[in-house]
């Protein structure tokens, strides 16, 4: 109990039974065989004097059809002396091949049920009798519980490692925003994990329905009609958003936030594979932080967007603003300008109806002509600055406007006035208005 009990490790716990058994025994090979995959596989997990271990690596559980597992389905110890003639051609030369003369199977059984077997051979004529029976199962009494135990142990330290990879691959993918980025570390850091060479993210469409491959790790696997293999597969796992498993060479993972399937990561493998609920379960986590992973970039590229555009929007404000402002400055100096050139033009026709001298006319003449570009110029201003818009209203001095009308006006009206007997008033009246 002490030489078994002693430590977790499978491996050195399988190699002490084996070791103790053996001398004690006076076997000349042993092996240690426990079920896997869901019971149905007996595999190979330690020996001693084999020639061809190979042979008998992994042997089918088939209670009743071979030794193995009649011994496995078998209450306590037993010795075989002989091959039935309705044995597996497959153990028989095996047998025949290591030369073995004896056989003694020990059930490894444990509170659920049975976990493997440990059979012992010797190549002499010396066949185990009832003390080695006896002996045998004295000495295995222990191995389950330890085994158990072993395994509970590996099992624990397994998913602590998973653990491990699963929240370095999560931080990977996380790590960055670039949407090609996480592409690629999604496909890199599944094939690390799964250990599997052809790994592929097909991504779907909302608008057609379709999936498109977004990154892949592997040259992709073709079928005998020249398609992917699994092609078919991963579009009934984006129509289902449920995991799938085909054909032992391909599983499909549904990439999803919530109900929403966002696409497919999808496995496949050249030769046969199958995945435990484990590692399902384990990949099936990973491609659920994928999504999460693909949500992000999304969110990301529409939070860019949104800035873009709001940028866009803001340069528009800017620049309508400004136009604005000039439109405003160009508009009061165009008033004022009018205002000025309005009173040039009048005092200068003025003073050409009063002066007949040929060299005075000329110059008054281009003045004037200048007078009226300066007010085309004012006029294109006005149209820049919104066609002529209406000043606010304001307080203004008629009495102010009433002499600089009579004084631009002065040569018309004051002779004929005069003679008429009409006093123009010396004062009006302020009111608002719009100069």
């Amino acid at each position: 109990t002490r030489a078994l009990g002693g430590t977790l490790d499978l491996t050195r716990l399988i190699g002490r039974l084996i070791e103790l058994t053996q001398v004690h025994l006076a076997a000349d090979a042993a092996g240690v065989w426990l079920l896997e995959r869901e019971d149905s596989e007996l595999v190979l997990c330690g020996d001693t004097g084999f020639k061809r271990p190979e042979s008998v690596a992994r042997v089918p559980q088939a209670p009743g059809r071979d030794v193995l597992g009649w011994i496995v389905d078998r209450p306590g110890p037993v010795v075989v002396r002989g091959l039935s003639a309705a044995a597996l051609p497959e153990a028989r030369g095996w047998i025949e091949a290591e030369e073995f003369r004896a056989f003694l199977g020990v059930p490894l059984v444990g509170d659920a049920g049975a976990l493997g077997m440990l059979g012992l051979f010797r190549r002499r004529r010396r066949a185990f009798v009832a003390a080695d029976l006896a002996l045998a199962e004295t000495l295995c009494l222990p191995a389950a519980p330890a085994i158990l135990n072993a395994r509970l142990y590996a099992e624990q330290l397994g998913r602590a490692q998973h653990t491990e990879v699963l929240l370095r691959a999560v931080r990977t993918m996380l790590g960055g925003l670039d949407t090609r980025t996480i592409h690629d570390s999604i496909v890199q850091e599944a094939s690390a994990i799964a250990g599997t060479s052809h790994v592929a993210l097909l991504l779907l469409d909302g608008a057609s329905g379709t999936l498109r491959v977004a990154a892949l790790v592997g040259r992709p696997l073709a079928s005998e009609a020249g398609r992917p293999p699994g092609e078919r597969y991963s579009a009934e796992v984006a129509r289902t958003g449920q995991p799938l498993v085909a054909d032992d060479t391909y599983l499909g993972l549904p990439v999803k936030i919530r109900e929403t399937v966002l696409g497919v990561l999808s496995f496949t493998t050249a030769a046969p594979r199958r995945y435990s609920a484990e590692e399902l379960a384990y990949l099936g986590s990973f491609a659920d932080h994928a999504a999460i992973a693909l949500d992000n970039a999304r969110l990301y590229e529409d939070a860019q967007r949104a800035v873009s555009d709001l940028q866009v929007m803001q340069r528009r404000v800017v620049q309508g603003e400004t136009l604005r402002a000039l439109g405003e400055l160009a508009g009061g100096a165009a008033h004022h300008l009018n205002n000025l050139l309005t009173i040039v033009v009048g005092r200068i026709q003025l003073l050409r109806r009063s002066v007949t001298e040929e060299r005075v006319l000329r110059p008054l003449e281009i003045v004037e002509r200048a007078a009226k570009d300066g007010a085309e110029v004012v006029r294109r201003l006005q149209q820049f600055a919104g066609m002529r818009r209406a000043p606010a209203e304001r307080i203004v001095d008629l009495n102010q406007i009433v002499r600089d009308v009579l004084e631009l006006l002065r040569p018309r009206w004051q002779d004929s006035t005069r003679a008429d007997g009409i006093e123009l008033p010396s004062r009006a009246s302020r009111t608002k208005a719009r100069p």
